[in-house]
């Protein structure tokens, strides 16, 4: 699995097209918060709880998750890193 994960801070999240993606070498599935039936967050701790991955809006760059890219092969991975 490899996370797709948000390029810009503080921004509304209108739309993602994972076609580019899902037509890479290895990739199986694109996995984002409409595919999680039930909550779409988590809790570590007794405070806030964590989203799973960003539904309207992003926070913080390279580090909130769109979404998840599920794949077959080492290869995937490398090519990944240049995803945009």
């Amino acid at each position: 699995m490899a996370p797709v994960l948000s390029t810009k801070a503080h921004a509304r999240l209108l739309e993602v097209d994972p076609d580019e993606a899902l037509r890479m070498p290895g990739v199986v599935d694109y996995i984002s918060y409409k595919d999680i039936p039930a909550s779409n967050s988590y809790t570590f701790t007794a405070e806030d709880d964590e989203i799973v991955f960003a539904t309207d809006r992003v926070r913080t760059v390279h580090y909130e998750k769109l979404a998840t890219l599920c794949r077959i092969g080492a290869e995937f991975a490398g090519a990944c890193i240049g995803c945009k």
